[in-house]
């Protein structure tokens, strides 16, 4: 506010003086009224540069230097963001350049995975399929032994029935009498021997 003050009081004698002049004259003379004039505007111009010398300097002073350092704050601050920024981009291209080794790692390992889980399951269904084969094996070794005497009990009952019916075809009565006689005296000398005892 005062810097805005003394530059209109400074300023306001050179205008005077330019808008009125002091009437016609001869341009190459000049008159002392236009001498003490100008010697007024050279007064007021050292008291306008004195007054600014003395009230201005050290506010100009002090916005300089807080300019410049404002200026070097920011061209560090600058700096830093620029060395951050390269650093956060050599950082992602590092990661980037892991990624494609992360991702070629994680792809094999996945594979070894997938090959081990295959290889697992084969060999569960070799054991599921060993196990069918070794119950199927037991189960007909059990149905054709089953099937064998069953087999052998119908041929001697078979058997037994044919001999019976082939017996009682061949022997007539009198050949049946004979034997049941045989029979009971076989029976009876059985029994005699046993009496002796």
């Amino acid at each position: 506010m005062k810097t805005t003050a003394i530059l209109i009081s400074a300023l306001l004698p050179g205008l005077a003086f330019a808008a009125g002049g002091g009437g016609h004259h001869d341009p190459g003379h000049t008159t002392p009224e236009q001498w003490r004039l100008m010697g007024f505007m050279f007064v007021n111009f050292a008291l306008f540069v004195g007054l600014m010398i003395r009230f201005a300097r050290a506010p100009l002073r002090d916005y300089l230097i807080q300019r410049r350092r404002d200026l070097v704050e920011a061209m560090n601050a600058a700096a830093r963001a620029k060395e951050e920024a390269e650093a956060l981009k050599r950082e992602y291209e590092q990661k980037l350049a892991g990624l494609e080794q992360t991702r070629k790692e994680i792809s094999e390992e996945i594979a070894r995975i997938a090959e081990s889980e295959r290889e697992r399951t084969l060999a569960q269904a070799r054991e599921a399929a060993a196990r069918l084969k070794t119950d199927a094996e037991l189960t007909a070794r059990s149905d054709f032994e089953r099937a064998k005497r069953e087999l052998r009990d119908e041929a001697a009952r078979l058997a037994t029935e044919i001999a019976s019916k082939e017996i009682r075809s061949r022997l007539d009565e009198g050949e049946r009498r004979r034997l049941v006689r045989e029979f009971l005296s076989s029976l009876e000398s059985g029994s005699g021997a046993e009496a002796k005892q």
